[in-house]
């Protein structure tokens, strides 16, 4: 009979949980106090996407990976590898600190960034990033991306970036702040003089989003070019 019971207030839990975790409750519908608000936009599995194959052709022509190899085999190099992972996820940040422990890394740089930069655009959410331009909308970009990475990155996809009216970007001068920590929302306000509930941002990492909402923008989980079309023709914004 008491195993009836763990298992009725194990459900009860469960049900507990799933309610004050789900997406539905923690990103309820706030009216956009803007008529036309501003709309950011991530950068990666968003605007741009991986290209896999570019990735594997880098590491193969890169004459230095048995030394990596060996490297990634010492008990030191994964600690401290194990231990960036735990503060930060910019791929530009991770390489420039493990190659000042690690001065044989520092060629292999420049080659993260490269292949970092192994990205195709997302044509379907070009065209709607095309057709909020039309409609005068004020679009951003705010990315974990680091700012060397990006700079080769703006350079490979010049009209892509024209569309938008400010970009943000993981910078090393501040300790590389980034999503989802309410100091990047800070920064990213303060750079261009936002108001947060006049803001729509859209990224498709839900701890991204959460902290938007939290913060006070609105928030739209991105799930596929479509689903992001629809969810603006449903806000009236196309």
């Amino acid at each position: 009979m008491a195993m009836f019971w763990y298992l009725i207030l194990g459900i009860i839990a469960y049900l507990v949980y799933y309610w004050y975790t789900s997406p539905a409750r923690i990103f309820k519908k706030r009216h956009l106090l803007a008529k036309k608000p501003n709309i950011i936009f991530d950068l990666h599995g968003v605007v741009v996407e991986r290209k896999f194959f570019g990735i594997c052709k880098h590491i193969l022509k890169h004459t230095y990976r048995l030394d990596i190899l060996l490297l990634c085999l010492k008990p030191t190099f994964t600690r401290n590898v194990f231990n960036l992972l735990k503060k930060s996820r910019v791929p530009e940040e991770l390489a420039i600190k493990l190659s000042k422990k690690h001065p044989k890394l520092e060629p292999f740089v420049e080659v993260t960034i490269a292949m970092m930069n192994e990205q195709k655009i997302i044509n379907s959410t070009f065209e709607v990033i095309k057709k909020l331009k039309q409609k005068g909308f004020k679009l951003y970009l705010f990315s974990n991306i680091g700012e060397k990475t990006f700079a080769q990155l703006e350079k490979k996809f010049p009209l892509l970036f024209s569309y938008f009216d400010g970009i943000v970007v993981a910078e090393n001068h501040d300790d590389w702040i980034q999503k989802p920590s309410p100091a990047a929302f800070a920064k990213f306000l303060s750079r261009f003089d936002l108001k947060a509930d006049e803001c729509i941002f859209i990224d498709n990492s839900l701890r991204n989003i959460t902290t938007a909402f939290d913060e006070g923008m609105y928030p739209i989980l991105f799930q596929s070019p479509d689903q992001l079309l629809h969810e603006l023709v449903t806000l009236h914004i196309l």
